[in-house]
């Protein structure tokens, strides 16, 4: 047997295996100069080999009822892991038709008993699984339990909204990013409020209810919380994905157990159960006739365009950021109706997130290019060799927590960090010498040194801008890559970074138009002005 699994509280004797590795977190006092090398990187190029059969698994899994309360269904690899996970057995199959020994150490009981399923692996005693499961189990009813009390509390407390919006509106629906205002400045479509001042604005269920007061109120803004209701918010906590029972056997049987399972252990349901019935109420009672929103293909994105089709509001989304090279949500392959829940018409940022789009497979003729609003293709951010380096967070806590321990070190030595968190998951962390917090998105920075990314597109902004950039790579899991095709910056590990960092070096030049076109207002005002037939 070449591959050798176990839990880490039942390693392999070293003199068993050649190199080890460890799936998922794992604390294992193992040799640090045994570790598989290189293991990023095969599991980066086993993520792009894998892209095709998620997607075909999500559209067979999208078929159950509930699927459209999930991620995993619908290939959104920034919510769900379930292509990652993908990802690790491919590599380990390869192992196992290979000569060299790996020992390969997994605490996660679901994942354990997927990669023993294959063949040549020389499996040890599961992980114990009924507790874990148990413990998701509950914790799934007791966090829902409670945002069914928030939420019936903001319906309540907003009811009065859905009296004031103006029938057969066209409306922005947009998620409560903190940076958006109620003047009518948007984080995802910038003064377009100020351009057309009969757009209104409706916010997505996400924005809680504090900050939905301070942002609705004026006759122009609104909450979707308004439409919801209240009687329906107090059984949220029973919603949830439930895989049938093909779906459970099977090869991916214990992988779809494990996506369930972790789904289930969290919020996530609700919040999209909730978001799809005040949805649909708002598209009845208020009728709009044409609705835009930043288009990513979720699952509630979907069963949004099913809904405003029925209802006669035609449906525009926009590609409002790049579409990167594990994005697989925005293709139509795990949509389970196809182009029936893809909008009736997408408007990009630029000539490349419209080139991928058609390739997916959505027709030409229903996509038009709109241009950037977040990220402007003239804009260039100011270099210092001698300034500080700007570390971008992703939402993923786990790689922050990385990416910062592994600066702590240069910082101590004399070098200067400054850690910008996600604006909608932000990650705490203590700061220490030449490691600092800012709130300063990049393009209100002094000039900086470089910019350290991982899983967002913070990292594409700083290259387009011309500074030095990096993109960090966790030790055992591989980021989601947001940059598009023809695109790349030097990648580092926090083995590599300190003798990366003494050699900066700035960036070819980049035609950005291609990916962030200046907005054509003439092709806003088509969609939004004009009657959009859905």
């Amino acid at each position: 047997m070449t591959v050798l699994l176990s839990t880490s509280k039942n390693p392999p004797n070293p003199s068993q295996y050649d190199c080890w590795c460890a799936v998922g977190s794992v604390k294992a006092e193992l040799n640090p100069a045994a570790r598989v090398p290189g293991l990023v990187q095969l599991l980066i190029s086993a993520t792009n080999l894998i892209a095709n059969e998620w997607l075909a698994l999500g559209k067979k899994l999208a078929e159950a009822p509930g699927a459209g309360l999930a991620h995993a269904p619908a290939c959104a690899a920034n919510a769900s892991d379930f292509g990652r996970m993908l990802a690790w057995a491919k590599v380990i199959e390869t192992w196992a038709a290979g000569d060299e020994r790996v020992a390969v150490l997994c605490d996660d009981p679901w994942m354990f008993r997927h990669l023993a399923g294959i063949l040549d692996i020389q499996a040890g005693p599961p992980p114990p699984l009924f507790v874990q499961w148990i413990k998701l189990f509950w914790r799934g009813y007791i966090v829902r339990s409670k945002l069914s009390l928030e939420l019936f509390w903001a319906a309540w407390q907003l009811r009065e909204q859905r009296q004031t919006y103006r029938q057969g509106a066209v409306s922005l629906l947009v998620y409560g990013h903190p940076n958006t205002t109620i003047e009518g400045s948007d984080s995802y479509f910038g003064e377009l409020m100020k351009h057309f001042v009969d757009l209104s604005r409706v916010f997505h269920v996400d924005c809680k209810l504090g900050r939905a007061l301070e942002l609705t109120g004026d006759g122009r803004n609104f909450s979707l919380h308004a439409w919801g209701n209240s009687l329906a918010a107090l059984t949220l906590f029973s919603a949830k994905w439930r895989p049938g029972e093909a779906d459970k056997t099977g090869p991916y049987g214990w992988l779809v157990r494990r996506a369930a399972a972790l789904e289930g252990g969290t919020g996530q349901p609700a919040m999209i159960r909730w978001q799809q019935i005040c949805q649909k109420a708002w598209l009845k009672a208020a009728t709009p006739r044409a609705v835009v929103w930043p288009w990513e293909n979720h699952s509630w994105e979907r069963e949004f365009v099913r809904c405003a089709r029925a209802n006669g509001t035609a449906t525009i989304g926009y590609q409002h950021t790049t579409i990167g090279k594990q994005e697989l949500n925005y293709f139509p392959g795990s949509n389970v109706d196809g182009l029936e829940s893809i909008p009736d018409q997408i408007l990009t940022s630029g000539k490349e997130g419209r080139n991928v789009l058609a390739k997916s497979g959505i027709p030409g003729n229903r996509i038009a290019i709109g241009g950037a609003f977040r990220v402007r293709s003239e804009a260039s951010l100011s270099h210092d060799p001698d300034g500080p380096i700007f570390l971008a967070l992703p939402f993923d806590h786990e790689i922050c927590a990385e990416m910062i321990e592994a600066v702590r070190p240069l910082g101590a030595g004399g070098k200067t960090f400054l850690i910008k968190g996600h604006p909608m998951t932000p990650y705490r962390f203590s700061e220490s010498p030449g490691v600092y917090a800012t709130s300063l998105p990049l393009d209100r920075q002094e000039p900086l040194a470089a910019v350290i990314y991982s899983s967002t597109t913070v990292g594409l902004e700083a290259v387009l801008g011309g500074l030095p950039t990096f993109e960090f790579l966790p030790s055992n899991k591989p980021p989601l890559d947001v940059l598009p095709s023809g695109i790349e910056v030097m990648k580092v590990t926090a083995e590599t970074l300190e003798q990366s960092l003494s050699d900066i070096r700035l960036p070819p030049s980049i035609n950005a138009e291609i990916i962030f076109s200046a907005p054509d207002m003439k092709i806003w005002e088509a969609a939004l002005v004009q009657e959009v037939q859905p």
